[in-house]
Formats: structure tokens, C-alpha cells, sequence
């Protein structure tokens, strides 16, 4: 183990934190804007420092220009929440995972403890209108499902793809709304993770990805089952043979 480049790796990943948290506030705010809050000042107390020397000395130099850093900024972080309220809402027909894209777009300054606490609120909001999505696609996929690949009064089968048999639609149907769960939970994860109704996400979601998975299991060994039976028939082999 170099423990050197471990706290070089640790103070990088610093330095990618704050970076990314001030080229979100040029994107948030107006030249006009940046100018009156004086946004190009805030990195002032680093100039005067070499980031990357690790003695002791220099890391209490470094922990001292963060601690200036962040009184520079506490004074423009109200301003910065309603600006952010306005950039992630806007636009109020947008779906949950439309929305929480949109939050993904200001994740370095929702790294900030102090932005986190004063959007709790919306983000709480977010997170249980997430559930209600997952919730939702659950009944989707149980509406289109049903018990059996059959059709069933009232009920739509799996969306059919093109010059595919209803079988590997079925599958690839399946494993598309199972990678789409799956990228949401990550990102909420990263968005979220303090947030105790993140929990009743994750447990939702995972149950809705193990219907899925037994349900794409299920048409898979249908398919096998098929092609057995056929491969078994003297009067069907010819279609599956290499060579017909």
C-alpha cells in the first residue's frame, strides 16, 4: 500500500468536487450574476497554496483555504437553492426520472452538505414520486404479463419487436425495463443516499427487477422448450438445420 498516492487520490478527488461544484455555478448563474457574487473570488484561497504537497503542515494549510472556501459561499447558497428550485422544476409536466436527470446535472453542488439540507424538502418529494413510478411500471408489466404469454381480455401483451417472435420480444422487453430500473436506483443512489425514503425505493424497485428477472426466465425456458420439441420432429428439423 503507497499511502502517499492514497492521499493524493483522496485530495484529487477533492479537487474534482470543487471544481465541478464551481463550473456548475458558471452554467447556474449570469455573467451579471457571477460578477455581483463575485464567483471568480472563490478560489482565491487556493491560489496561495500547492494543492498536492501532502506533509502535515500543508494538508492543515489545505483543510484551512476549504474552510475559507466555504464562508465565500455560504453568503450566495440561498441564491443558489432558488436558482437550482427553478432550473430542476421548471418545467412541471417532466416524469420523476426526467427530473432527477435533471438533478444529476447539479450533482457537484448537491455534494454540498449545506445545498442538500435546504432542498431536503424537494428532494424528499422526488424520491416518493419515484416510488410511485416504479410502482406504476409494476403495474404495467403485470397488466401486460398477466399469466402467460396468452392473450388476456383487457390486458396488451409485451410490446412486439420487429422480425422477432413474440417469445424474444417478450425477453428483450423484459430486460429493457429491468436496465432502466437499474440505471434509476444507481443515480438515485448517488442523489439520495441520505434520504431515509430512499430505502423504500430500493426495496420497491428490487422487487419489481425480481418479477422481472423470473418472468424473462420463464419465456427463456419456453423458447428452450420450443426449439426441443422442434429439433425432435423429423418434419420441423430441416428449418433449424445450418445447411437448409
Amino acid at each position: 500500500m503507497d499511502h502517499y498516492l492514497e492521499n493524493v487520490i483522496i485530495r484529487m478527488n477533492e479537487i474534482f468536487e470543487l471544481r465541478s461544484q464551481h463550473d456548475e455555478l458558471l452554467r447556474l448563474l449570469s455573467s451579471d450574476e457571477q460578477k455581483e457574487m463575485k464567483v471568480e473570488s472563490f478560489f482565491d484561497p487556493f491560489r496561495k497554496i500547492n494543492s498536492f504537497y501532502m506533509n502535515e503542515m500543508l494538508v492543515a494549510t489545505w483543510k484551512n483555504a476549504r474552510k475559507q472556501y466555504e464562508r465565500m459561499l455560504e453568503p450566495v447558497e440561498k441564491e443558489i437553492c432558488q436558482k437550482l428550485r427553478k432550473e430542476v422544476f421548471q418545467e412541471p409536466s417532466s416524469t420523476p426520472t426526467q427530473l432527477m436527470r435533471e438533478f444529476q446535472r447539479w450533482k457537484g453542488l448537491m455534494g454540498k452538505e449545506s445545498i442538500r439540507k435546504a432542498l431536503a424538502q424537494e428532494r424528499e418529494n422526488l424520491v416518493t414520486q419515484m416510488v410511485g413510478e416504479v410502482e406504476k411500471m409494476g403495474e404495467d408489466f403485470n397488466a401486460r404479463t398477466g399469466q402467460s404469454m396468452e392473450t388476456i381480455p383487457g390486458m396488451e401483451k409485451p410490446p412486439q419487436c420487429q422480425n422477432v417472435s413474440p417469445v424474444i420480444s417478450a425477453i428483450i422487453w423484459a430486460r429493457q425495463l429491468s436496465q432502466k430500473i437499474d440505471s434509476n436506483i444507481m443515480a438515485a443512489k448517488s442523489l439520495f443516499m441520505d434520504l431515509p425514503a430512499l430505502q423504500r425505493l430500493v426495496t420497491v424497485a428490487n422487487d419489481l427487477r425480481a418479477s422481472i428477472g423470473s418472468y424473462e426466465r420463464g419465456r427463456f425456458e419456453d423458447w428452450q422448450r420450443s426449439i426441443l420439441s422442434v429439433l425432435q420432429d423429423p418434419n420441423s428439423q430441416k428449418k433449424y438445420q445450418m445447411t437448409g
